[in-house]
């Protein structure tokens, strides 16, 4: 029975559990927008939409967290110069949620750049139809020298289909960087989802040597922490995402990315 709850909850109200339903975004999504683009890091093309890759990135991710459920969650990314595709997939033998993405650039300046992303997302449940919607996402990246980075982003500003909030919540992001050296990187934001209140948070990066780097956010008003230890292997990119929330508990995601 309890099963049974869980993937009722899963499939018919994403759009009120969506930090749960579609775990492995919300690591990658402030990571993302607190990360310090010239870095080049492939974690910070997933989320913002006006950042990509010099030549070629691919990269992978899974969460077990739903595991006990039945539940797979698993995503695909492969960005160029100024295009990316994305694809995101739940699958449980009762239902089935999936996104696919693509973005490119409108701008691609030094110290400024925008880029648009289009989403499709479909989700089927056994014995019922398929439900179909889309959405448009815009951000605007600006570097002010070397050492500072704004960025702006709205998410699914724009939807469209039947019922497309239980796909895509609307969502705002601000975020400042300050990159003091090569190996520290400070910043901090706002995000706001659309009914709930905005929400403050401060990050920290710290790359002791190339190979790995660590990185700690905390939101301020909820008090849930994450931590990011990435590896980096050549052109080979490991990342372990762990999350320690006051109501969920601990959860994890590991992403894997070959950037060239």
């Amino acid at each position: 029975m309890r099963r049974t709850n869980f993937i009722f909850c899963l499939c018919m109200f994403p759009g009120i559990l969506a930090a749960v339903v579609w775990h492995m975004d919300d690591m990658p999504d402030i990571f993302a927008m607190s990360a310090d683009t010239s870095g080049g890091e492939p974690l910070s093309f997933l989320s913002q939409a006006s950042a990509f890759p010099d030549t070629f990135c691919i990269l992978s991710g899974w969460s077990p967290c739903f595991a006990a459920f039945g539940v797979r969650e698993g995503m695909l990314y492969a960005g160029f110069r100024n295009v990316d595709l994305s694809f995101r997939t739940q699958f449980h033998r009762l239902m089935a949620n999936h996104v696919l993405g693509a973005g490119f650039s409108v701008l691609r300046e030094k110290h400024i750049r925008a880029g648009l992303r289009a989403g499709y997302a479909v989700s089927a449940i056994r014995g019922f139809k398929a439900k179909h919607a889309g959405s448009c996402s815009g951000n605007v990246l600006i570097r002010t020298g070397e050492q500072w980075q704004i960025s702006l982003q709205a998410e699914h500003v724009l939807t469209f289909g039947n019922d497309s909030t239980r796909f895509f919540e609307p969502c705002t992001r601000a975020s400042a960087v300050f990159v003091p050296s090569r190996r520290l990187r400070i910043s901090g934001g706002l995000f706001k989802r659309r009914d709930l209140a905005w929400r403050p948070y401060l990050q920290l990066a710290y790359y002791p040597r190339e190979v790995i780097g660590f990185s700690a956010g905390w939101e301020c008003l909820t008090g849930d922490m994450q931590l990011i230890v990435r590896l980096k292997i050549k052109r080979w990119y490991v990342y372990e995402c762990l999350r320690v929330h006051p109501r969920l508990g601990f959860s994890q995601s590991i992403f894997l990315s070959y950037a060239y």
